[in-house]
This record gives C-alpha cells, structure tokens and sequence, in this order.
C-alpha cells in the first residue's frame, strides 16, 4: 500500500520525536549544560530525519512508478479488449516477421492467438487452437487474462503457450510500442473513475441501500455502539436517496 504524504510525515515525526529523547538522554549524561545537550540533539534529530525523509521518499517514489505502471499495463490490456478489430495489427507491430491469416498471426515458426474478448480462455478454445498448432506442427502462443480452470489443468499436455498480461505487457515495453498513449491512459483512467461512480450510485443500488439502513437502524437500540449503527444507517439511507436523485444521470 503507497502511503500519503502526510503519513509519511507522521511516521517520521513519530520515530525521530521518539529517538530525540533517547539521545537527550545520552548526550545529557556526558554534557550538564541542558542547552548544549538540546543543541547537539537538535542537530543529531534533523539529520537523522533527512536521511529517513529521503530514504522514504526515494522508496514511495518508486512503489508509486511501479504502481502507475501496472495500472498503464493493465490499461494496455483493457484497451485491446474493448477493441478486438486492432489486435491483431497492433501485435503484427511487435512481433517481428508475423503475417496475419484469419484470426492467427503466423511467424516461421509459431503462430500467436490473443484472446481478450471473455474473462477467461475457456476449454473450447484452448482445444481448437492446439489442434490448429498440431495440424502444421507448431507451437502457439495464447495471449489472454485468464485461463479456466480446465484450460490451465489442460495446457501443459498441449502445443499452446500462455502469455498472461503482465508477459505481454513486458513485451510491449521492450520494443517501447503500446497500443495507447499517454493521454490516451489519462482518459481511460478517468472513466475508470466514471463506471466505479456509476455502478455506486447506480439506481439498482437504491433498494440495497434503503434496506441496509433500515435494518441497522431498527437495530441499533439493541446493540452495542448504537450511535455508530444509526450512524452507518443513516449514511447508507441517504445514498438510496442520492440514487433515486440521480437516476437519470447513473441509471444502468
């Protein structure tokens, strides 16, 4: 999990605040003059926070790069889902001396199927494509999300090699050709946002809500922490309201 910046702070402030007595408490043993003693950890305490402060920003820096990358990756694989017409091309661009014939992509030696279009690669098509491999005595990469459970039970007994998103995403990266750019990303992200809204206060959540508030609140006078029953009762009321308000604008 990335951290805040003002946790990051917080835990700083916390460690070196509780180092600062431990060497007051030194230094004060060796040194009577309360100031010089408050000086000399003053000047020990602000250089023990550099070195945490820049050690932990260096870190969150990079958890932050990872993290925007594997979003941008996943986004990449999104992106081919949502547009099954340019697969094909797009892995024509990377996969050097690749031709396409109908809804394989073909090399000297492999031929490549990518399937993004369902959740996962069901059994069916995992059994078509190793007889297509087998028929011209190949193998063949499978580029998909997920595979069923009895297509992964089944594919180490055939001529199929999967590639899941991450593989193919580092494949994208080391010829540096993605099927989106990085406006492209930014937009995608933020509708991402949009359909996590949407499905929030969609108005098929409006009953759930109502009810769940209900229940909590009727509740709350026999439980334990009531305030914080009709708390969450009361909230969870009034997002059934802000759906059934909205439900011209989220309507599913």
């Amino acid at each position: 999990m990335i951290k805040s910046k003002f946790a990051r702070i917080f835990d700083t402030f916390i460690f070196v605040l509780f180092f600062s007595f431990i060497v007051l408490a030194w230094v004060n043993k060796y040194i009577k003059l309360t100031v010089v003693s408050i000086l000399i950890t003053g000047v020990i305490s602000f250089l023990i926070a550099k070195i945490i402060w820049d050690t932990s920003t260096n870190n969150h820096n990079k958890k932050n790069l990872k993290s925007q990358e594997l979003k941008f990756a996943q986004n990449c694989i999104d992106y081919l889902a949502m547009n099954p017409n340019k697969v094909l091309k797009f892995f024509k661009s990377i996969i050097d001396n690749s031709t396409i014939k109908g809804k394989y992509l073909y090399t000297n030696d492999f031929i490549y199927y990518f399937d993004y279009s369902t959740e996962e690669t069901p059994i069916s098509t995992l059994v078509t494509i190793n007889n297509k491999a087998m028929g011209l005595n190949k193998k063949c990469y499978l580029y998909s999300s997920k595979l069923s459970n009895k297509a992964s039970q089944m594919i180490s007994q055939t001529n199929v090699i999967w590639i899941p998103d991450y593989d193919c995403y580092i494949q994208m990266k080391n010829k540096n050709i993605f099927p989106i750019s990085a406006s492209k990303n930014q937009k995608m992200e933020k509708h991402k946002w949009k359909n996590t809204l949407k499905l929030a206060l969609s108005t098929k959540k409006a009953k759930p809500y109502l009810l769940y508030g209900i229940l909590l609140l009727s509740t709350s006078f026999i439980m334990p922490y009531s305030w914080l029953y009709c708390l969450i009762g009361t909230l969870s009321i009034l997002l059934a309201l802000i759906c059934l308000i909205l439900k011209n604008k989220f309507a599913t």
